[in-house]
């Protein structure tokens, strides 16, 4: 405090008045951030008019100070929201939701527990649509995420394509039945570029163990059981099992050499003679890939088909065996080896019809050997009746370049006849399973002669597959079913045990030219 006032000229007043005025902070707590309350002592010998001043200056010291407050607070919970929140789908991220996790065991009321909930293939839709239209759909996800569950519920996008959710107190019954809702929740059809597509979610369940399990151990619990589902068919809910642990562990091995597999070409193609039943004329045969495993040598597509396909690598490995299988065919014509209709079949995974660049790719392929497009048949199986229309543009754009069409394994899936019409199918093969004993199963010879007579009045070429005796081959001839394969016919061929053959085989019931 001043005991008297500063002397000066009027034009120093603003100085004056720091002088004489006393600003003292005092600091107390607003919303946890400390501040300071400014205290005013005036000193003697001051006008109102300089009072006034000093007091306009206080209040203004005081604005500043509430504004950088505010702007600080707000700065702050920004940083808070951002170091704890998902950007793009406003849940939490993976850091709260450990966070919320650890609380809810700590808490103990009832089990915890974990979904783990991952979109499949993903990766395509990214590819087919762009990124953009990814990150929409991971919004409209994260909506029908959260509207499945209750307010109270811990609901994260714990990266890319995959969410977290935390239960509390729920018994197994109750969590099964909510993991049933998301899978079909997540899974209703949604309108993406103009038109209506389904996705599926792989859920893997794992519940607490009282007074033992960790955050970080019921998470890699609740991952390997979505693992599991995604192994076991994907579009469903798998429960965390200890003898999960190795399942999968194989599976993420498999995974990874199917990789290395990729990288160093590790694969082959031999070739299924097709035969026609009433001539015996060799025409067409069927490309089958093998895996030359360094280690457990020749494996058949049986032992690693769905882990290609789940993981990818399966689009990659059609590539390679369309590029090669049209290449071997191409040198075949060149040579005058087989007939310029040959035809050759080669399997078309779900996967790789989805693939945005397959098509393209077949045209090019088809471009670069001798063969024609009505040449290549490309079998697809009844899971493209899953989701027609995913599959049904890419199918159609196959047709238009000429390539044919069989439906594989029929009567073995998810067939409908009412589908046949709607889908642009030249071929049907008939299933091994009712071919295994046609020749003396009455109730199996009336399926094998509904499919034929069916087929016949769609125009569809009928095949049998899995031949394995003369009687087999008789009683299909009779019924009107017009090729078919089998060992009985002549089992698969590599390349040079094919050539060989056909060098061979020069009479005309054999092989036509």
């Amino acid at each position: 405090r001043l005991t008297s006032p500063p002397s000066g000229p009027s034009a120093a007043e603003p100085d004056r008045i720091r002088k004489v005025l006393l600003l003292v902070p005092y600091p107390f707590v607003l919303s946890a951030v400390v501040t300071a309350a400014w205290m005013m002592t005036v000193g003697p010998g001051l006008d109102d008019a300089l009072i006034t001043i000093g007091i306009l200056e206080v209040v203004t010291l005081v604005a500043r100070q509430v504004v950088t407050l505010v702007e600080s607070e707000h700065r702050a919970d920004a940083l808070v929201y951002q170091a704890t929140h998902d950007q793009l789908t406003g849940l939490c991220n993976r850091t709260r939701f450990r966070d919320h996790l650890d609380a809810a065991l700590q808490r103990k009321r009832g089990a915890t527990t974990v979904l783990f909930v991952d979109v499949d293939d993903f990766k395509d839709l990214n590819d087919s649509f762009g990124h953009s239209v990814g990150d929409d759909v991971l919004r409209r996800l994260s909506l029908r995420l959260r509207n499945c569950l209750k307010g109270h519920d811990t609901v994260a996008r714990l990266g890319g394509d995959e969410f977290g959710v935390v239960l509390e107190g729920v018994d197994l019954r109750q969590v099964m039945e909510i993991a049933g809702r998301v899978v079909d929740a997540l899974g209703r059809p949604m309108v993406i570029q103009h038109e209506h597509r389904s996705l599926s979610v792989s859920i893997g369940v794992a519940v607490s163990d009282p007074g033992s399990d960790t955050a970080e151990l019921l998470l890699r619990n609740a991952d390997l059981a979505m693992y599991e589902a995604k192994r076991t068919g994907r579009n469903r809910c798998a429960l965390y099992a200890p003898p999960m642990h190795s399942s999968v562990l194989a599976w993420t091995e498999l995974v990874r050499q199917l990789e290395r597999a990729v990288e160093r070409a590790e694969f082959s193609v031999v070739y299924q003679p097709m035969f026609d039943l009433r001539s015996r004329n060799l025409v067409g045969a069927e490309a089958l890939l093998r895996w030359q495993h360094p280690d457990r040598g020749t494996l058949t597509p049986a032992a690693f088909l769905a882990a290609a396909e789940q993981s990818g690598f399966i689009v990659d490995i059609e590539a390679w065996l369309l590029e090669r299988a049209c290449k071997f065919v191409g040198g075949l014509m060149s040579e005058q080896l087989v007939a310029p209709t040959f035809q050759l079949s080669v399997n078309v995974a779900p996967r790789t019809l989805r693939d945005p660049g397959f098509v393209d790719r077949s045209a090019r392929r088809i471009a670069e050997s001798p063969m024609r497009a009505y040449q290549l048949l490309a079998e697809i199986t009844e899971s493209v009746f899953i989701d027609t229309a995913e599959s049904l543009p890419t199918l159609c754009d196959l047709r238009d370049l000429g390539v044919r069409i069989a439906l594989d394994d029929f009567g073995t899936g998810y067939s409908s006849l009412s589908y046949l019409d709607r889908l642009p199918v030249d071929v049907l093969k008939i299933d091994k399973s009712f071919i295994d004993d046609v020749d003396h199963n009455p109730d199996r010879l009336a399926i094998v002669k509904a499919v034929v007579d069916m087929a016949t009045t769609l125009r569809l070429t009928t095949v049998a597959e899995g031949i394995e005796r003369e009687s087999q081959l008789t009683a299909l001839d009779a019924l009107g079913c017009q090729r078919g394969q089998g060992f009985h016919l002549c089992r698969p061929l590599d390349e040079a045990a094919f050539i060989t053959y056909l060098s061979q085989s020069s009479t005309p019931q054999r092989v036509t030219r």
